[in-house]
């Protein structure tokens, strides 16, 4: 007798060590009696997840033992048809509670008969834990459908332990290149990709080396291949993340672009080059012209002045011809009149030559009168004195005439050589007048000439000057240019 209560004293003890191990378990643990399906144990743990979900419970913690397991579902039958049938045991399942997820694992605990007596619920909140496992297949996902191609290896092996569906399909299309099948690369390692691939798996090997970028060819077809390093929250290295794409043709527009970045380089330098001598000679043509310009209106100013001092020259010729042939007029009168004058004094001489004449006589005929004419004779003595003397003055008179005559008759040939002179004068100034009108014409219309000149050269300056910007803007395409195949072989 006293072995057996020893015994059970022992039996006693051993189970109150093994609650008290239960109970101080990190693990939430409960008991579910299998007639009732109200928990009979709950350990510290679940006691304390209760407490975090007394909200959405609505029960308390300390008071769960006793509570039946249907507070924990919407639907119960389920549950208690699977504790109710240890053939369905261990059962695992993950179920919500309001806006937590909570993991359960149910177990049969049987006698030492091997009868089932109990139900034991190992279980746990799992909510961050599902939020990220469903963040992490949604990411995956996305990596899966993303228009990328993603591959990754393990870091020791080598072997392709992932590849998305847009890589699978790249790869069929240049499948006839590869040495093996597309369905068939997952598993497979990098090295079918390189004929030798020591090199890639030094660089792959260690994180340091990357980022990392290379070009490689699988047949006609250029691959661009980007490798980053995959790390996890302490930094250790989990492997290599490959993207790649096929750049074949984008290869072809950057050697296209590469050339039509050299040509548009070429161009823009000579068009700067023949802008700029384009505008060197505009500005020179227009300082020339401005020149040519001022000096031709300054001898169009010259040619005004001289015709209008020709034209007052012909005037005055005019004038003076017009006084000559006044003075003409008036030596033809003197002279008509100094003839006249002559043959009144050929008179004078007859009357003179008759009044001596008869002067002698009477000087005779007192001679022969004697005493009687002596008288007579006096008078007829100073009768033929006077006509002497009236005879010599007119001689003189005469003389200065015919002398007058002849000075008359020289300047009259001398004023119309004059006035032919300066009819001729007259006439040459009226040409040279003419002329310099015409020559003033021409002068002014050179003039307009060279302002047209001056106003081509300023559109030619301006146009050259556009052209500068344009050469300015050329050279900004050809930065751009330079950026985009930049851009292109980065790519």
């Amino acid at each position: 007798m006293a072995s057996l209560f020893s015994i059970g004293s022992m039996q006693r003890s051993i189970n109150r060590d093994a609650l008290q191990a239960l109970d101080d378990l990190p693990v939430a643990v409960m008991t579910c009696d299998l007639s009732s399906f109200c928990i009979d144990y709950a350990n510290k743990a679940s006691i304390g997840l209760v407490d975090k979900l007394k909200h959405i419970l609505n029960l308390d913690p300390s008071k769960i033992v006793g509570t039946c397991i249907d507070v924990f579902h919407k639907h119960p039958e389920h549950q208690r048809r699977i504790i109710g049938d240890p053939k369905k045991l261990p059962h695992k399942a993950r179920i919500k509670l309001g806006d937590e997820v909570i993991d359960l694992h149910i177990s049969a605990i049987y006698d030492a008969a091997g009868r089932y007596i109990k139900a034991s619920l190992v279980w746990s909140i799992v909510t961050e834990q599902y939020r990220a496992d469903r963040e992490t297949k949604r990411l995956l996902q996305m990596i899966d459908k993303m228009p990328i191609n993603v591959m990754t290896c393990d870091p020791k092996t080598f072997e392709i332990d992932y590849v998305n569906q847009t890589s699978l399909k790249t790869l069929e299309t240049v499948e006839k290149y590869l040495p093996i099948k597309v369905k068939d690369l997952l598993g497979s390692s990098i090295d079918v990709f390189h004929k030798h691939p020591g090199h890639q798996r030094k660089i792959l090997s260690d994180p340091s080396n990357l980022p990392w970028r290379a070009n490689i060819k699988v047949g006609p077809e250029t691959l661009r291949l980007d490798v980053s390093a995959i790390q996890d929250t302490d930094g250790s290295y989990l492997g290599p993340m490959l993207s790649w794409s096929i750049i074949t043709d984008q290869t072809h527009v950057t050697d296209q672009i590469s050339g039509v970045v050299t040509t548009m380089n070429e161009i823009g330098t000579e068009l700067d080059d023949t802008a700029a001598s384009m505008l060197h000679t505009a500005e020179a043509a227009g300082s020339q012209a401005t020149s040519v310009s001022s000096a031709a209106e300054e001898m169009a100013a010259s040619f005004s002045e001289i015709a209008h001092r020709m034209t007052t020259a012909a005037q005055k010729s005019r004038a003076a011809t017009e006084q000559a042939d006044s003075t003409a007029g008036q030596i033809e009168a003197l002279k008509n009149a100094s003839e006249s004058i002559g043959t009144i004094m050929g008179t004078i001489q007859s009357i003179a030559d008759q009044t001596k004449l008869l002067a002698l006589n009477a000087t005779i005929e007192a001679a022969r009168a004697g005493e009687l004419g002596r008288g007579f004779a006096v008078v007829a003595a100073e009768v033929k004195g006077l006509s002497e003397q009236t005879s010599r003055e007119t001689e003189q008179i005469r003389a200065q005439i015919e002398a007058m005559q002849s000075q008359t008759s020289g300047a009259m040939t001398a004023i119309r050589s004059i006035i032919d002179m300066i009819r001729e004068l007259d006439s040459l100034s009226s040409a040279v007048a003419a002329a310099m009108t015409q020559q003033q014409a021409a002068s002014q219309e050179v003039t307009r000439a060279i302002s047209s000149v001056s106003d081509a050269s300023n559109k030619t300056r301006m146009s050259a000057q556009t052209v500068m910007g344009m050469v300015d803007k050329v050279k900004g395409v050809q930065k751009a240019n330079s950026e985009i195949e930049a851009f292109l072989k980065s790519r």
